[in-house]
């Protein structure tokens, strides 16, 4: 058997989905990664061509991928460049070879090249703790029922609020969103034309948030209407109507948020049923940049599992590959 690794190209796009396809719903479920992951793998995905698709070739056919999204990000002013490791997959039939070591191995080298400051990825801990990462960050989730906004929200007004189901032809309102997201603390890189794919990921649906002429804020919302990933207002004291205007539709609701989320997370502390820590992240350092940053950030404050500063770290579920 012949077989050789090396970077894929435009060319290869349709195979590389054609197989991640196969891979990852023969070990789950029936599974689209066009629909899943629209910013990489959509007919016109904006970030394709500048995701890494490393890939061993087995007599000319792909038997496994690993690739890598190139995202620069902001922590207050520190400007840090990060990997997004996904699609990490191997044929069910050619595993047991090396070929992730391997391809590992091509992503972290190409990373220290182009002088990354970190390398980033969701999986199984110990299958990655060999490749050098570490359990990182630090999600409250909060557990929100109708009980609590009958009782705890008793007096909070949501009348006049609308909720806005937000499609790609929304450009005012995606404007607003984006505008919003570039003034947080943590930003990762989102530009405005591939903002909607980037926010539909993992097959989540965008709702904005208007009282009049107020842009109120923005929210990403399963299909399930009982989670939602990334919640940010324009003013912590807009948390609490949207809140009471989203429960509307909602039987119960979990909403994840950040540990840079300080305020609302004071917020939904008030009369939330509970809530519990998650630790979605694991991280290769390649320098000192992030735990700087992210020192800067906290100050010592904030949910940080285990005594160590990557804990801290996390990011919406939208930037995740």
């Amino acid at each position: 058997m012949s077989t050789v690794y090396g970077l894929a190209d435009m060319s290869d796009r349709r195979e590389i989905v054609d197989f991640l396809n196969m891979v990852f719903s023969m070990s789950s479920r029936p599974l689209d990664f066009k629909l899943m992951m629209p910013k990489v793998y959509a007919d016109d995905a904006p970030w394709f061509e500048r995701t890494k698709h490393f890939v061993e070739r087995a007599d000319g056919r792909i038997a496994a991928v690993v690739a890598l999204l190139p995202l620069d990000a902001r922590v207050l002013d520190s400007r840090l460049k990060f990997g997004f490791i996904g699609s990490v997959s191997a044929h069910p039939y050619e595993r047991g070879r090396g070929a992730m070591k391997k391809l590992m191995g091509m992503a972290h080298d190409h990373a220290v090249q182009n002088e990354f400051d970190a390398l980033t990825l969701g999986g199984q801990r110990q299958r990655y703790e060999y490749f050098g990462y570490k359990k990182a960050g630090s999600l409250r989730v909060y557990r929100i029922n109708q009980a609590n906004v009958k009782h705890g929200l008793k007096d909070v007004s949501a009348d006049g609020i609308i909720i806005h189901k937000v499609d790609k032809g929304d450009t005012g309102l995606l404007d607003k969103i984006h505008e919003l997201h570039c003034r947080q603390n943590v930003a990762v890189e989102r530009p405005r034309g591939a903002l909607y794919e980037i926010l539909s990921t993992w097959q989540y649906d965008i709702f904005a948030f208007t009282r009049g002429d107020s842009f109120f804020g923005y929210a990403l919302i399963n299909d399930k209407n009982d989670s939602c990933s990334e919640l940010v207002v324009t003013d912590a004291a807009n948390l609490k109507p949207v809140i009471k205007a989203i429960m509307n539709n909602c039987g119960n609701l979990e909403v994840t948020l950040r540990s840079y989320q300080r305020l609302e997370k004071a917020c939904l502390d008030e009369f939330a049923e509970g809530w519990r820590i998650e630790q979605e992240l694991q991280v290769n350092l390649l320098n000192g940049k992030l735990e700087e940053a992210y020192a800067a950030l906290h100050g010592g404050n904030g949910d940080v599992i285990g005594g160590e500063i990557p804990a801290a770290l996390d990011f919406p579920a939208a930037d995740m590959f």
